[in-house]
C-alpha cells in the first residue's frame, strides 16, 4: 500500500483516517475539492454516522490523487 495513504491519510485507523478519501474504479481518490462530495461527507462527519472523520491535508484534484495515492 502505497505510503502516503498509510501516514497521512491514516487508512485503517478509525476515526484518524481522512473522510476524503475514497476508491473509485482506478484506485484511491481524494474528493475533497468536489463541493457536492465534501459536502456529504462533511455533514455525516458531523452526524457522527461515518467511521473516518480526519481531516488531514489540503486535498488534491482528482489526476493529483490518482497519482499521489496510488
Amino acid at each position: 500500500m502505497n505510503e502516503y495513504v498509510k501516514d497521512t491519510c491514516k487508512i485503517g485507523q478509525q476515526h484518524l483516517c481522512c473522510r476524503y478519501l475514497v476508491v473509485g474504479s482506478k484506485g484511491f481518490e481524494c474528493v475533497k475539492h468536489y463541493k457536492k462530495a465534501k459536502d456529504i461527507l462533511d455533514v455525516r462527519v458531523k452526524a457522527d454516522s461515518i467511521v473516518a472523520q480526519g481531516d488531514n491535508c489540503s486535498g488534491f484534484d482528482i489526476e493529483e490523487s490518482l497519482k499521489k495515492l496510488n
